[in-house]
């Protein structure tokens, strides 16, 4: 299954069939052609889509209602999607499956008990699969698209102009929320159960309380036991397949993906996206070489953040492919989440003491400061909070603060995970049912984050860990150049001055952007449109944005902003 939609009446009124209609119109038109499966009872309806990417049904129907998944849980060792929907099918009977503490996959779920017309819907430990749901006027709508949620036309879609802030300081939402103020997303390892009209929420994996892997007596053994659990993390993912598509950048994350597959497959076909005189597109070829993958250059114009899934959903049909294709053509590898878990980017010694000592403020005013977080709070009007300036260190605080049971100086380490990670594929799966691409995550792995969670904070900082355990994988690996993180430990091998990186290149993107029609067509937004002006401070935005036009000042942050807003101002 690839996408789902659903409502229930928490009134137990009968759903109509114009909202039916609607629905299902909504899904159609996303996927341009029919529903796969739609089950209506009483007060609950849903319908979904399967892309077909695993070849194995998420759909289990029996007597007693259904189950649907989205994704692959990855629960037994054969890693059959079909028995672990089987599976936990059969167990809601009894309740919250145990199962889904043993699941190691990206997923999320349905499940609708007809005899007891009990529902429940779920996400997976980390929460990359979206759970969107809209609880307002006793209705109860669930989607894994966000857009689904926006486009019924009796959805109320006030505004959450927090969760707008936090969005252009971090492109995500923090906890919950989302860009509207009655829709929310589940957090990670949340379950919802509906039962008689009432929702109540909890969860059935806690990173907090949950033991982490084992205590190991040195790094070195952690290295080894997280390059295991790698290695099966990549079998699980692999199932039959010995044919693969694989991203693979000049950095080390789609290297070690690429590297661990290759024991196991006969062929590898490989797909950088990038501009030419790259180190990204240079570092990919020449490791393409050693690895001994079919490599396949798409050239790109600039450095920007397109969506990677189209691309390469794209690209898997257009380009030559000389050897045996997937079995599964739209599993496409992919180093996602190598960095910032395995890598501990975002962070620096400086945070972690302050932590050590307590002193959460101090930490968060330098992680914001390091990673330039934040939005143009001086152009904020006070329509709807006074306290712009510490927004989001105050937001930030509030994350971490309730942490109970992780050490003080992980709490900025998990709060990147449950927020950044959990963010990390957003736009990949609300787009998914068009590209039907499903991403193979293994640095996602459950199991594997678990053993970066026992690490000593300080041995991770800086890819310190990181370059011990790559040090684990096949000697081709390391014979050629990688792309590494400004500051972070650098690769031993020369480099050429020569080639571009991507974060000398994003700024000068940037820059030149920013054109005067750019600063034209946001006067006009701010001109047309009030519910616009009610959060910005009139005057001085309109300053701002004339220094820009003529080039005394550089407010491309604000002219970013300002259409952040307006896109996500639906009531206007």
């Amino acid at each position: 299954m690839t996408v789902f939609f659903g409502i229930i009446d928490l009134k137990r009124t009968e759903i109509t069939s114009t909202i039916k209609k609607s629905m299902k119109t909504i899904m159609e038109d996303d996927i341009d052609g029919e529903c796969s499966f739609e089950f209506s009872k009483d007060f609950f309806y849903c319908i979904n889509y399967d892309s077909g990417a695993y070849k194995a049904s998420g759909l289990q129907v029996s007597e007693n209602g259904i189950t649907i998944i989205v994704g692959d849980p990855i629960i037994n060792q054969e890693n059959n999607r079909s028995i672990d929907v089987l599976n936990l099918h059969a167990q809601f009977d009894q309740g919250i499956p145990k199962l889904l503490c043993k699941a190691r996959g990206i997923f999320a779920g349905i499940h609708f008990d007809s005899q007891k017309t009990d529902c429940y819907f779920f996400t997976d430990k980390l929460g990359l699969r979206p759970v969107y749901y809209y609880l307002h006027n006793e209705l109860l709508i669930f989607s894994s698209t966000l857009s689904y949620l926006e486009k019924l036309t009796f959805v109320n879609l006030e505004e959450d102009f927090i969760g707008i802030c936090e969005s252009s300081a971090f492109t995500y939402p923090l906890a919950d929320r989302t860009a509207f103020k009655h829709i929310k997303i589940l957090l990670a390892g949340e379950i919802f159960h509906v039962k008689n009209g009432h929702v109540k929420s909890s969860t059935y994996w806690n990173w907090y309380t949950e033991p982490l892997t084992e205590k190991h007596n040195n790094i070195d053994t952690i290295c080894q036991k997280a390059f295991d659990t790698f290695d099966e993390a990549v079998r699980l993912r692999l199932g039959d397949e010995r044919n693969v598509f694989a991203f693979l950048s000049g950095g080390l994350d789609s290297r070690c993906v690429t590297a661990a597959l290759k024991k196991h497959v006969i062929n590898i076909n490989t797909f950088n996206f990038s501009k030419e005189q790259s180190q990204d597109s240079e570092f990919a070829k020449e490791y393409s070489i050693e690895l001994g993958s079919h490599h396949h250059e798409i050239r790109m114009s600039k450095y920007s953040y397109p969506n990677w899934s189209d691309l390469i959903a794209k690209a898997i049909n257009d380009v030559n492919i000389d050897t045996e294709r997937p079995k599964y053509p739209q599993k496409i590898w992919t180093g996602d989440g190598g960095s910032m878990g395995t890598g501990f980017v975002y962070l620096d010694i400086t945070m972690i003491e302050y932590l050590e000592t307590g002193n959460f403020d101090k930490a968060i005013e330098r992680f914001l400061i390091i990673n330039k977080t934040g939005f143009p709070y001086r152009f904020v009007s006070n329509y709807s909070f006074n306290n712009a300036k510490t927004l989001i260190h105050e937001n930030v605080y509030n994350e971490i603060s309730h942490m109970v049971g992780i050490p003080l100086e992980k709490t900025l380490y998990m709060f990147l995970l449950l927020n950044d990670q959990r963010r990390h594929l957003s736009v990949h799966f609300e787009t998914i049912a068009k590209h039907k691409i499903e991403l193979m995550a293994p640095f996602f792995d459950s199991n594997f984050l678990s053993i970066l969670l026992s690490i000593p904070i300080k041995e991770g900082l800086d890819h310190k860990f990181y370059m011990k355990w790559f040090k684990l994988f096949p000697e081709f690996a390391r014979i050629t150049p990688w792309q590494t993180y400004p500051g972070h430990q650098k690769c031993p091998l020369a480099i050429t001055s020569e080639l571009s990186n991507q974060w000398e290149s994003s700024k000068i993107i940037h820059d030149t952007l920013k054109t005067k029609a750019d600063t034209n067509h946001v006067i006009r937004i701010i001109l047309n449109n009030a519910s616009v002006r009610r959060h910005i401070r009139l005057f001085s935005t309109m300053i701002a944005l004339l220094f820009h036009r003529y080039k005394i000042n550089d407010y491309s942050y604000l002219i970013d902003f300002i259409k952040l807003v307006s896109n996500k101002i639906k009531n206007s």
